[in-house]
């Protein structure tokens, strides 16, 4: 059986086997600070991106909607079963909330009309609409 040492590479403990070329480095365990600082960080990262995936179905949902120009009658006439049952399933809960988020966006339309342009938002109001404005900073 071949004999294992321990020898300094740098500053951190690595064992030695052996194998060439196959040194094991140990790291220092982590403190309890460090390590929770490390889950708040990836929390926080996970938290954005949940926000983001969020963000972008808002956006392409509110934008593939807003090409229905049809009435709703002869759409839901052609509904298959299928699609009934998952509209039917979801219906409440996304009118519910589109209704929240359409509630929060005209406080927000508020807030920018009140402030005139809102700093770091990157929109402006113009004529009581709202325009997207680029800053390069």
């Amino acid at each position: 059986m071949s004999e294992l040492r321990l020898i300094e590479t740098g500053g951190k403990a690595a064992v030695v086997g052996s194998a060439p070329g196959r040194a094991k480095v140990r790291r220092p365990r982590r403190t309890k600070a460090e390590r929770d600082a490390a889950r708040d960080a990836k929390q926080a990262l996970e938290a954005d991106a949940r926000i983001d995936a969020d963000l972008s179905r808002t956006v392409d949902a509110i934008a593939f909607l807003s090409r229905n120009e049809i009435d709703a009658a002869p759409l839901i006439a052609r509904i298959s079963p299928m699609e009934a049952e998952a509209v039917s399933a979801n219906l409440k809960k996304a009118v519910d909330w589109l209704n929240r988020f359409a509630d929060g966006w005209h406080v927000f339309i508020g807030n920018v009309e009140a402030e005139g342009t809102a700093s770091g938002t990157g929109y402006q109001t113009r004529r009581g609409g709202l325009s997207l404005v680029r800053h390069r900073d």
